[in-house]
């Protein structure tokens, strides 16, 4: 039971067992028969379903397993999410052993120590220096980002961005992928975070200011 047992709940299907267990003690981290059934679709899972993971140091209130399952059922396909805690060290390509996910969502605290566990890197992850999900291509591991993307769109549709004045609060993996999406787009960036040698190894990254923490009142007003 709990964050380290909870695969062996979902995909009971896909190691042969005919059952598993559910129940209501979500103290204890048990699963219910109506999440197994409802968000993990525990009946469509076999042997040949694609494995997907939700990977972070804290992911048991994460609905993204939810999210994405109802997508791919949507998509008439059968691939199954499943959240992951793993344990240290964190799950790598040597250490996927008999599960062989298909790929992975990936979020804090594993966003940049991830990121030389992998076999490859896209482009704009390598940028980034953090990954925020992996993707499994003949058994090699591949990091991407998406955080940059997901995080421009909206704001460039509502904002023109080219000259703006951007404060940015942390320095882990979001923080990086944020401030290079900033900066990018012609913003002056300035970054704020309780670690200031953190804050300085993440500036150095598209050359941003480095403020102070917490930022200066009214520092941050264009």
């Amino acid at each position: 039971m709990g964050p380290y047992g909870m695969a062996t709940r979902v995909l009971a299907g896909r190691f042969g067992s005919v059952w598993t267990y559910a129940g209501e003690l979500t103290d204890i981290g048990q699963l219910s028969a109506h999440s197994l059934l409802k968000d993990y679709h525990f009946r469509s899972v076999t042997d040949a379903t694609e494995i997907y993971g939700v990977a972070g140091g804290s992911v048991l209130h994460s609905v993204s397993p939810a999210m994405h399952n109802a997508a791919f059922r949507a998509r008439a396909t059968t691939p199954c999410i499943c959240r992951c805690r793993p344990p240290a060290p964190p799950i790598s390509p040597r250490s996927d052993g008999r599960i062989g996910i298909s790929g992975a969502s990936v979020t804090i605290p594993l966003k940049v120590s991830l990121f030389d566990q992998v076999d490859e890197i896209y482009s704009v992850a390598r940028r980034i220096g953090a990954i925020n999900t992996i993707r499994v291509e003949k058994g090699r591991w591949i990091g991407g980002n998406t955080d940059a993307s997901g995080f421009l769109e909206p704001l460039q549709e509502r904002v023109a961005l080219p000259g703006l004045r951007a404060s940015v609060l942390g320095a882990g993996g979001a923080a990086r992928a944020v401030t290079v999406a900033l900066a990018s787009s012609g913003c002056s960036v300035r970054l704020h975070a309780r670690n200031r040698e953190q804050a300085e190894e993440t500036a150095m990254l598209t050359s941003v200011e480095v403020g102070a923490w917490p930022p200066e009142p009214g520092s941050w007003i264009c």
